[in-house]
């Protein structure tokens, strides 16, 4: 620089080394303690990078404006908070349904939910975090090339990309992992569209986002190998099959085998999946504890501690066809069905029973799951119920008979909305096992096991349209309607033009002093 003319000034390095050479030369580099780089901050010194420390306000008054203008302050590029920030999204859009002023005040407990999430930003956004991914024991310094991350790139180097959605919200979460250490490079979420998607569906666009974000980390850090992480199998399936798939499917399928070159995609459970932290949000508290956010799963760096999955291409049609409710209803599918060399077996069809009332719960309760997992203020529809998770992951009803002799699932049954398709396939069918009984026997069978809320209008509805039954209780004919009045009844004439003859007897009439006489 000197050479040509150049005074070097506001430059800076981690390097204690290189500012000594240019304290040498008199070369005065950037004063400021802190370096402002690429909209984030940089601490030279201790080599560490974190965000511009703006505190969120709680605001009074509380508008939809003001919580637009708090939300804008947050930059935060690399998404190191989004299982913080994504509840400030949250709350905007539930904002934008109700479709409030934006002068006008919120009501109160939306102004609590912020207050809290304010609360929670403040308390995080001042984390610190090291700009070399690993322990600075692992940095080769080399003639000419002083820190740099590209010698990350060997035999050791993976690339990890984790993937989830829920009902709110998807996105995805990258990983480096050298050796026996694993740390966090980047993450990207999304809010879900207004216009509600099945949850497959959503965990397939987050898909999409983790190929995007695989092949932008991948163009920086030139990792030796890259892994990506799915914890729907309903996706893995999509993405493994050869099948001709629904069209907005489709689209995303290909664009994901595209952008991530047909690489293979792995299984990982939803309770070790740290893209399900950024889809349902964390509070300050569990995100400063969260080593599964900071580092990935405990098994990340020993590849003989996977999870193991195999795609089956024979799997059921839930994973083929486009909507779930679709799936469920077997008139829609009848001729869509795959067809089977062998019958199935107990345990396939317990096993889908399961999966279906697992994803109906999923899909019609997710905020009430979300409300559990959440400890927050109970739901209506929680506390009525009394629900509670089980440990097999199942949403179940409470109840006040727990000391009855009864089997543990009369206790506490699952929960099941009305006027879903697989509701109506469950009753349809234990009406058919249970020979046609009537609407109070058919209950007192669902409920040994189900909750079905409004349970008998909606099974009364549906056993009016059984052909069977209609025939067996349906009423007589009804008396045909009368014919027309003869036409010598209705014409005008003298009076005794038409007379008729009575052949039962005398008839007996009362005179005004009411004596009866014969007439």
């Amino acid at each position: 620089m000197s050479t040509v003319g150049f005074n070097l000034r506001s430059w800076n390095s981690n390097s204690c080394h290189l500012r000594a050479l240019s304290k040498a030369d008199d070369i005065v580099h950037d004063s400021d303690e802190i370096t402002k780089s690429l909209g984030m901050r940089w601490d030279a010194i201790n080599d560490q990078i974190f965000l511009n420390q703006r505190s969120i306000n709680r605001l009074n008054p509380m508008t939809k404006r003001t919580i637009l203008q708090e939300t804008a302050k947050l930059y935060d590029p690399l998404g190191f908070f989004s299982p913080i920030t994504i509840r400030a999204k949250f709350l905007l859009q539930v904002i934008w349904k109700e479709n409030y002023e934006w002068d006008a005040p919120l009501p109160e407990a939306i102004q609590t939910q912020w207050q809290n999430i304010a609360e929670d930003i403040n308390g995080t956004i001042t984390n610190k975090f090291q700009r070399y991914y690993f322990d600075k024991a692992d940095i080769k310094i080399t003639s000419g090339n002083v820190g740099n991350q590209t010698e990350l790139a060997d035999d050791t180097t993976a690339l990890h990309v984790f993937c989830d959605a829920s009902l709110q919200a998807y996105g995805s979460v990258a990983y480096i992992v050298k050796g026996k250490q694993s740390t966090l490079v980047m993450s990207k979420t999304r809010v879900s569209p207004l216009k509600q998607l099945t949850l497959p569906k959503l965990k397939l666009m987050a898909a999409v986002i983790g190929a995007r974000l695989t092949n932008h980390v991948f163009k920086y850090i030139p990792a030796h190998s890259v892994y990506l992480w799915s914890d729907s199998q309903i996706v893995l399936h999509w993405l493994a099959t050869n099948r001709k798939l629904k069209t907005f499917i489709q689209n995303r399928v290909m664009e994901i085998h595209k952008i991530t070159e047909n690489r293979k995609w792995r299984y990982c459970p939803t309770d070790q999946n740290p893209a399900d932290l950024l889809t349902r949000g964390l509070s300050a508290k569990e995100y400063q504890k969260s080593s599964l956010w900071n580092n990935g799963p405990e098994w990340l760096p020993d590849i003989n501690s996977w999870p193991s999955w195999q795609p089956n291409d024979n799997a059921i049609l839930l994973t083929t066809t486009e909507n779930e409710e679709d799936d469920l209803n077997h008139e829609r599918n009848r001729d869509r069905r795959v067809s089977r060399l062998e019958p199935l077996t107990v345990q396939e069809l317990q096993e889908a029973e399961r999966l279906w009332l697992h994803s109906t719960q999923l899909l019609k309760y997710q905020a009430e799951i979300n409300n559990l997992k959440s400890n927050g203020k109970q739901l209506s529809l929680v506390k009525h119920l009394r629900l509670f998770l089980y440990e097999d992951g199942f949403l179940r009803c409470g109840g006040r008979i727990h000391n009855a002799p009864v089997a543990e699932l009369t206790r506490f049954p699952y929960l099941l909305p009305a006027k879903h398709p697989f509701t109506r396939l469950l009753v349809l069918d234990a009406h058919e096992n249970q020979l046609h009984a009537g609407a109070s026997a058919l209950i007192t069978h669902l409920r040994q096991r189900y909750w079905i809320p409004s349970i008998r209008q909606y099974i009364q509805s549906l056993l009016r349209k059984c052909f069977q039954c209609r025939m067996v209780t349906g009423k007589p004919y009804t008396a045909p309607d009368p014919t027309p009045l003869p036409k010598i009844r209705v014409q005008d004439t003298s009076p005794f033009t038409v007379t008729g003859v009575d052949f039962s007897g005398a008839l007996y009439v009362r005179s005004n002093s009411r004596i009866e006489h014969k007439v």
